[in-house]
């Protein structure tokens, strides 16, 4: 099971967060010790990330984006994280300049493509005035001039291609929405850190739909409930689907289940009426086009679905921001029963770590659900780390509506600043969380110098051979944390269980470790039709051509390391393991027909010795006996399911040996964009950070993947998803989407 590093519920981190550094200049630094700050929004970044960049900076938290802004505006920044459609107003205001990705990616050879506009623009001038026949202009200076331009554009192109092959394809797509103009792009401005898309989350321990009243005599609530307590949307809009769309229903048109209106429905209907919903105005606008008037008698659609706003100067009356925030607050009144701005049902709050406790808190029956980031949802779920005492994990389940906003927020440096001087801060701050950028370059080097994966120039423009390359990088990435995760993980059980020797040192665990990475290494040649296998399962899983209902399926999309060990098992050391669970069988009493294991390390020692067994068998009983308290929980507890044939021990094995521990900040010390996502628990944007924790951080040793979390976590798109992207607007018209939405909304 994950283990996350605890956040103190005060504030939140939104995906408009971003960051502000006071502007000083080098000589100001070293002579009077003057850091600059660092702002960034609360709970943002973890505490190791922050003591990396206090080296240089002085890391402080704001709470609103105008903080950011204003910064700029005033020379107070150097550096920071910016929120996408925000960015590319800084671009137009000139306050952010291009990022260096020679010393992001530690790429010092393609210094030159940082020249590239000043090249292009000397190079304008000098053809032009050649073209005028002026005789400032030599051949030769042209030549040398055309000959510099050439080699930093072909710089450009190839910082371009590996920007491209760091990011998750979703987050490149979504970049490439944005128009800069100028011949620009917003990567050269702007680099990602973490995402997030929007979630519809409620409490079934507040609400228990099988209590309700209204199901009290007929049980109807078993036709679309799931297994774990959540709602099966569809069913439910198929069995009472007159309620949607039939009649007066203003939505007849939007037959979707999932549209977002749709699914506030559902849950109303379920008793869930107490809603927090995240007060962002852009996100909140972009919703209530999912919610577009289309016809005289109030009729809507969802066909309109969109994060422009446009304004009509021609038109006072019917300016789209109006319709898109008076379709927001219909879309409340409508899906929930309650208008917008009736407090007793509805709560605006712009505080996600605030969301994320009212809906846990136990001792809060005023608020049963709420429209929240992805990101909190998962803070949410895992109520525990969050809060102490009355609750458990596994409180929460969610939604994904099919219309979504995705959302990122990435690094950005001011325009104020002399060359010696941004250089040095991006120094430092590609040491610390963006540090993978460099793994991730120097993986594709080496992989490409074997001939393991084609160049990159050759395939970039092509998405599946872009994929590929992608996938092969992070199967050696993963591959290489897991090593060196599980190592750390011996050494420190070692250390601290000395006397319970199995007959093994930690060179014999290094030869374990090695025996397995050779069965789950995917990017290795050995295992190609492996890897096919793997991908072939993902591909058909996210595309909806698969059975998604299918368990095995379902987990094995996800990672593929438990079903290559637990096939590895059967075939090679199924007799060790089915006496391992006689073992057990013989360590148990029966009480009330309950199951009560009573196995002890020693009782696994004896068995050692008695069996000839190899180191690799004993490493497996180590791995046993390492986790027994937590196998005794988990050891069937009724006598019936002791007759099964199934040998659990098979699964329980490969899922402790696939485990590692993601949560141990011990273990991160060498990976601080990992131990950042401990504690953020957003969506990474690069395609090694998103693997990984989509792997391993939600796996539990003996229950396999929690579903409900990955679901949460996931952000794909599919045929069954849209995420659009909030465009960004001038001053002026951000004004006026302010004031109308706060009289519609709040007043």
């Amino acid at each position: 099971m994950k283990h996350k590093t605890t956040k103190v519920i005060l504030t939140t981190a939104t995906l408009a967060a971003t960051t502000a550094i006071i502007t000083s200049t080098a000589a100001l630094k070293t002579t009077n010790h003057f850091k600059p700050s660092f702002f960034n929004y609360k709970a943002y970044m973890s505490e190791y990330n922050i003591n990396q960049l206090s080296e240089a900076f002085d890391y402080k938290e704001f709470d609103e984006i105008n903080q950011f802004s204003n910064a700029l505006r005033n020379n107070k920044t150097v550096a920071g994280i910016g929120s996408e459609f925000l960015t590319v107003e800084l671009i137009k205001n000139n306050l952010i300049s291009k990022l260096d990705y020679s010393i992001l990616f530690n790429l010092p050879e393609l210094k030159i493509y940082t020249q590239y506009d000043s090249l292009k623009n000397q190079l304008l001038k000098l053809t032009q005035l050649k073209a005028n026949k002026s005789n400032e202009v030599s051949d030769l200076q042209l030549t040398k001039v055309s000959t510099e331009f050439q080699k930093a554009a072909a710089a450009r192109n190839e910082i371009r291609n590996y920007v491209k092959l760091t990011m998750r394809s979703e987050v490149w797509k979504h970049l490439a929405k944005y128009q800069i103009g100028n011949d620009n792009e917003l990567w050269e401005y702007f680099y990602p850190y973490y995402s997030q898309d929007m979630a519809i989350a409620y409490n079934i321990h507040k609400i228990d739909i099988t209590k309700l009243p209204k199901y009290k005599n007929n049980k109807a609530y078993e036709d679309f409930i799931n297994d774990d307590e959540s709602i099966n949307f569809e069913k439910y809009f198929d069995k009472y689907r007159d309620n949607f769309i039939g009649g007066n229903s203003k939505s007849q048109q939007i037959t979707n289940p999932y549209a977002i209106i749709n699914v506030l429905k559902t849950l109303s209907a379920n008793g869930f009426d107490k809603w927090l919903i995240t007060d962002a105005v852009r996100d909140n606008m972009l919703y209530g086009s999912s919610y577009w008037p289309s016809g005289p008698n109030g009729q809507r659609t969802d066909t309109n679905f969109s994060g422009a706003v446009d304004l009509d100067e021609s038109n006072k009356n019917n300016k789209t921001y109006k319709i898109l925030i008076d379709a927001f607050a219909d879309l409340i009144k409508d899906g929930t029963g309650y208008d917008v701005r009736n407090s007793q049902h509805i709560t605006l709050k712009g505080d996600g770590l605030e969301i994320v406790n009212e809906l846990i808190n136990p001792k809060r029956p005023d608020v049963n659900a709420a429209i929240m980031y992805n990101g909190d949802v998962i803070d949410a779920y895992y109520a525990k780390d969050n809060f102490k005492t009355g609750v458990t994990d596994d409180e929460i389940r969610a939604v994904k509506p099919s219309q979504n906003i995705l959302l990122v927020d990435g690094l950005v440096i001011t325009s104020k600043l002399e060359e010696s001087q941004r250089n040095y801060y991006l120094n430092i701050i590609s040491q610390g969380h963006f540090s993978y950028l460099k793994d991730i370059i120097t993986r594709y080097k080496n992989l490409k110098a074997q001939n393991l994966i084609p160049d990159l120039s050759n395939s970039v423009n092509n998405q599946i051979k872009l994929q590929k390359i992608q996938n092969i990088i992070t199967e050696d990435y993963v591959m290489n944390v897991w090593k060196d995760l599980k190592k750390k993980e011996f050494s420190e059980y070692n250390q601290s269980h000395k006397n319970e020797i199995f007959g093994f040192n930690i060179n014999d665990y290094q030869t374990f470790i090695n025996d397995i990475a050779k069965i789950i290494d995917l990017s290795i040649p050995t295992n190609k039709q492996k890897f096919n296998e793997f991908y072939k399962t993902r591909n058909l899983y996210q595309n909806n051509l698969s059975n998604n209902e299918n368990e095995d399926i379902s987990q094995q999309r996800i990672n593929y390391a438990p079903h290559l060990i637990e096939k590895y098992l059967r075939q090679n050391h199924a007799l060790f393991i089915d006496n391992l669970l006689k073992l057990f069988k013989d360590n148990i009493k029966i009480k009330n027909e309950h199951v009560i294991l009573n196995l002890t390390i020693e009782n696994i020692n004896n068995f050692l010795k008695e069996k000839t067994s190899s180191q690799f068998e004993n490493i497996l009983a180590w791995i046993l006996s390492s986790n027994l308290q937590t196998l005794k929980d988990n050891y069937p507890d009724s006598v019936n399911e002791l007759n099964n044939d199934e040998n659990p021990l098979f699964s329980w094995l490969a899922n402790s040996i696939t485990y590692i521990n993601l949560g141990n900040e011990d273990f991160l010390e060498d990976y601080p964009n990992l131990n950042n996502f401990a504690f953020i628990n957003y969506t990474p944007s690069s395609i090694t950070d998103y693997e990984i924790v989509f792997r391993y951080y939600f796996l539990d040793k003996f229950d396999g993947q929690d579903q409900t979390a990955i679901n949460m976590y996931e952000i794909i798109d599919n045929s069954n998803t849209i995420h659009e992207t909030i465009q960004p607007v001038d001053d002026k018209t951000l004004s006026l989407i302010t004031t109308y939405y706060f009289n519609k909304v709040k007043s």
